[in-house]
């Protein structure tokens, strides 16, 4: 494996944890780069369902050390919420679970902004505060797990950004925290992480010059990019493979970069999506696919799979290999839809406009595959029905790049590996 990169291609929720989770049985590191507690990776094991928001899926191996690395948007709440979820399963992290001291806190104060910045702006975010801290480390203003244990950092920063943001959120009719409340929260914080706290670039380092197995893993989807993606309504990172290194802190490419999709389209939140289903197709969906969001619950919008933004997607990841999941979603369909190209007008587009005008007013143009039966109890690729074969297939041409695996169930044993 040596340094595999796992990055979803759609709107995020992919199925990307499943996927690190499988992996991580043989990796060594496993590394959260980007996002925050606005993604979540859902795994399925023996029933059981473990969501991880800020904690690497590949805790549950207890072979893996986990570095949550300085590009990620640290929630300490989510983080404690997952530590008690993982000692309720008598699963031991000890030892092996790291926190990068150059990753931004998400404070209470960033969820507050983040509300009354969705009330006026109606991005659809999911109110985790994630987009505030990111701007905040860009003004300059953030507040790093660093700070935490520098009082007089800490005490600047907390009045500078009480001064800055208040306005806002009185504005909002949202009555902001006060200094005290939120210095004692933060004090509270540096006490509860100081013995997860690490150099994770300097820990990282050493382990690709030992030739560790090192998995990195992606959050959310590269049409979620915040440079890459359908602008503005987007995330407030950079989940594709080029926020690697920045976000890692030190230079690492990986030589697989595994991109996930699902064998149909789904997204959260407000944004332009050609291929959506609003009718029974689409209620279909979602309730076979499960499609509520893991960190909000929020119903996913659902609908065909769509080429263009795969194309494009595919363009900016480099994928060396794809993984479809969900392929028991689609079973027993009469008829299953891809989107080739979109027309606006009398132009065929086959190419992703960057203009989201023009993304919203497109008509996607379908190619039709027959459905196939259950796919639950396959048992290897090669044994897949034949239509799925032929619509996996017909993937692979038009993205140039192989199928190196499916997932055909919830469960973590329910993805079968393309032999070659």
């Amino acid at each position: 494996m040596a340094v595999t990169a796992v990055v979803g291609l759609q709107w995020g929720d992919e199925g990307k944890g499943k996927l690190v989770d499988a992996l991580a049985a043989r990796a060594d590191y496993v590394v959260r780069y980007a996002s925050g507690s606005n993604a979540g990776h859902t795994v399925i094991v023996n029933g059981r369902r473990f969501v991880f928001h800020i904690i690497p899926s590949g805790i549950l191996h207890e072979r893996t050390t986990c570095l949550v690395c300085r590009g990620v948007a640290f929630d300490p709440e989510s983080f404690f919420s997952e530590l008690k979820s993982l000692q309720e399963a008598g699963i031991a992290y000890e030892n092996r679970l790291w926190i990068s001291r150059r990753a931004h806190l998400v404070l209470p104060l960033h969820k507050l902004e983040d509300e009354a910045l969705d009330r006026l702006l109606g991005i659809g975010t999911t109110k985790r505060g994630v987009g505030p801290c990111y701007a905040d480390r860009a003004y300059r203003l953030g507040v790093r797990v660093i700070d935490l244990y520098c009082p007089t950092t800490l005490r600047q920063r907390i009045r500078t950004l009480l001064e800055v943001k208040s306005p806002l959120l009185r504005k909002a009719q949202i009555e902001p925290p006060s200094f005290d409340d939120l210095f004692s929260w933060c004090e509270d914080v540096a006490r509860r992480l100081q013995r997860f706290v690490a150099d994770t670039a300097g820990i990282l380092q050493k382990a690709l010059s030992s030739g560790a197995e090192i998995l990195l893993e992606g959050a959310q989807g590269v049409m979620l990019d915040i440079d890459h993606g359908t602008y503005p309504y987007v995330t407030s990172c950079h989940p594709a493979t080029d926020g690697i290194s920045s976000g890692c802190g030190i230079n690492i490419v990986p030589q697989r970069v595994i991109g996930v999709l699902k064998c149909y389209t789904t997204r959260v939140g407000a944004g332009p999506f050609p291929t959506e289903e609003k009718g029974d197709i689409g209620e279909t969906l979602r309730r076979r696919g499960g499609e509520f969001g893991a960190t909000t619950s929020r119903p996913r919008r659902c609908g065909w799979l769509d080429l263009p933004a795969l194309k494009y997607a595919c363009r900016i990841a480099a994928p060396t290999h794809l993984f479809v999941t969900k392929l028991d979603v689609l079973a027993e369909l009469e008829k299953i839809k891809v989107c080739s190209a979109y027309r606006i007008g009398s132009d065929v587009l086959t190419e992703f406009p960057a203009d989201i005008s023009v993304l919203e007013k497109v008509e996607p143009l379908f190619r039709e595959f027959c459905g196939w039966g259950d796919v639950k109890g396959v048992e290897a690729f090669s044994r897949l029905p034949s239509q799925a074969l032929e619509f996996l297939a017909f993937i692979e041409e038009e993205l140039g790049v192989e199928v190196g695996g499916v997932s055909v169930g919830s469960e973590r044993m329910e993805l079968l590996e393309r032999q070659t």
